[in-house]
């Protein structure tokens, strides 16, 4: 059973482990309709999803969602591997960021990067960037 996943007004969805073991991962995929809008003050400001810091590499997450997904904010897994595909509004928001372990883009993934209103900062000067 696929349900809607709204969180805006300011939230942060937190993936962890209550055990250290077993992380929760994220796994958005087409039918799911997903809008999730960070806060922009505060502890999580800026992080519409976080992957716990302590959670191991190599697990897998999707934000694969297509029109469907809209995210503001930025989507953190520095441990761990994210699939990110979907159709020409994914990422519609005014402000989509991506930091992880490893990436993989398919389809007609788009982003806008007008962050400075999304509690996030910008990332350079151009529209889109790559930063190992």
């Amino acid at each position: 059973m696929t349900l809607p996943v709204t969180a805006t007004g300011g939230a942060t969805i937190v993936l962890t482990s209550s055990t250290s073991s077993g992380y929760a991962t994220a796994s958005i995929t087409g039918g799911a309709s997903v809008s999730v809008t960070a806060p922009t003050t505060g502890a999580t400001a800026g992080l519409a999803f976080s992957q716990d810091r302590n959670a191991p590499t190599g697990s897998d997450n999707k934000f694969t969602g297509g029109d469907t997904q809209n995210i503001v904010g930025a989507i953190y897994f520095p441990n761990q591997n994210v699939t990110y595909a979907g159709g020409a509004a994914t990422g519609g928001a005014t402000c989509t960021q991506l930091i992880a372990y490893t990436l993989k883009f398919s389809g007609n993934s788009t982003f806008n990067s007008n962050c400075g209103a999304a509690g996030t900062s910008t990332i350079g000067t151009t529209s889109n960037q790559l930063v190992e």
